[in-house]
């Protein structure tokens, strides 16, 4: 699964390039109260 998720970032849409990126950031720092809240943060300003 995580394989598939990294292919899928290298999509041309930025939008999709982006979505992928933060999915990926926030299953390696799901353990990372304070890393998911600045990652929430940036998303939200995106």
């Amino acid at each position: 699964m995580f394989l598939s998720k990294s292919l899928r970032c290298h999509s041309h849409n930025s939008f999709l390039r982006s979505r992928c990126l933060y999915t990926t950031l926030l299953h390696q720092q799901w353990t990372s109260g304070r890393d998911l809240l600045l990652l929430c943060s940036i998303w939200s300003w995106s």
